[in-house]
């Protein structure tokens, strides 16, 4: 009785494959974005979700997080990328030359795989047209930038198995970043030859986490700010802050929570004063909001940024130089918060981590013209 229900439910589960293989072939990717959004509001398991690489049901990835096996298969995920991709990573960090450490997703030969050649390229192409075409149908000053993943402006601290294959995928991102440059101009803003140049200088980037420093979001910043109006950025208000404690990322990774110090920059521009707006209750995690007072002409509008934690730390830099600044996680462009602090914005800078260039939504550009008009009102109209 017992082998019987066995031979069951494997023949159940077999059923449960091939129609989620049907699905999964058969469906179009129209069709799987119209049904996770009709089917979101409720929760269950949306399977076309899985299939969808424009799209991730919120309900979709609770399951997916909270499935028994899900941190089995990240253990194993994590053994396949050290054994198979990166020889000299351990587990998901990688020790570098002079104690500088590594994410394993930042390493070339790891990061290059998922590309595949010109389909991951032709979508992220297309996805930032498709974004930089909503923002510009809007009436919104629009930018795009890529923020530098650490190996590319220090690829001498990587160990040298892994440093072997930086030049390729060097290569493979600035023919990238020539394309985008030509197809959209002076939208494109592109900072890695101004990083590489002051690497020597300073540690733009943290030795132990996979976050630029202070230094290299100063950088960034400078260029985004004479993006939107040029020679806006005055150097001389960036000034040393003096240092903070912080417990970096890849040694957390690493099972250590060990405090260290990092140093800090101040932004302090002459005749302008900033206030940030503390967060609304129940605001999301990443919910960021300042606002600035100065001279007549001293300011530019609204600014909203859309990226990750890279662009988050931007916010104190860019807050000098608008009227208001506010932060949009890129994974959560379909809630209200996203759409409320992209409401009124005059210009918006999308910033995407050199690691997530080629990613499906939500980390990468695919898709992501749509899910900016979604959170713009749709029907191609403007923020609300």
């Amino acid at each position: 009785m017992r082998l019987r229900k066995l031979e069951f439910a494997a023949v159940l589960a077999g059923f449960a494959l091939l129609w989620l293989v049907l699905i999964v072939s058969i469906a179009r990717p129209a069709d799987m974005r119209a049904l996770n959004r009709a089917a979101e509001p409720r929760p269950g398991l949306s399977p076309l979700a899985f299939a969808d690489a424009e799209y991730r049901s919120r309900w979709t990835g609770w399951f997916t997080d909270k499935l028994v096996l899900a941190g089995a298969a990240r253990r194993a995920n994590r053994v396949i990328e050290t054994r198979v991709f990166a020889d000299a990573a351990s587990g998901r960090v990688i020790a570098g030359e002079d104690g500088w450490l590594f994410l394993n997703r930042d390493n070339p030969s790891v990061s290059l795989l998922p590309g595949g050649g010109g389909g991951r390229d032709a979508r992220t192409l297309d996805g930032v047209a498709a974004a930089l075409a909503r923002l510009d149908a809007a009436g919104i000053d629009a930018r795009f930038a890529l923020a530098p993943h650490k190996p590319s402006i220090y690829p001498d601290r990587l160990p040298a198995p892994v440093r072997e294959t930086q030049a390729a995928e060097a290569a493979r991102r600035t023919a990238l970043m020539a394309q985008l440059k030509q197809a959209h101009g002076a939208q494109m803003v592109d900072v890695f030859a101004a990083m590489a140049a002051r690497a020597r200088e300073a540690e733009l980037y943290l030795p132990r986490d996979t976050h630029w420093s202070d230094r290299g979001a100063a950088v960034m910043a400078r260029a985004l700010v004479n993006a939107f109006k040029p020679d806006l950025w005055d150097e001389d208000a960036v000034r040393p802050g003096g240092f903070e404690d912080y417990v970096p990322d890849l040694e957390r990774l690493q099972g250590s929570t060990a405090p260290r110090r990092k140093p800090v920059l101040e932004v302090n521009r002459s005749a302008v004063r900033v206030t940030p707006l503390p967060a609304p209750e129940g605001a999301p995690f990443w919910w960021s909001r300042i606002t600035a007072d100065g001279p007549d002409g001293a300011l530019l509008g609204p600014i909203t940024l859309v990226g990750d934690s890279y662009a988050q730390g931007l916010m104190k830099f860019l807050a000098p130089y608008f009227s208001e600044t506010r932060f949009v996680h890129i994974d959560a462009l379909e809630t209200p918060e996203a759409a409320d602090l992209l409401s009124g914005a005059e210009h918006v800078a999308v910033v995407i981590v050199e690691r997530h260039l080629l990613a499906p939504a939500p980390h990468g550009p695919a898709g992501l013209g749509a899910r900016l008009d979604a959170a713009l009102g749709g029907e191609g109209g403007g923020a609300q």
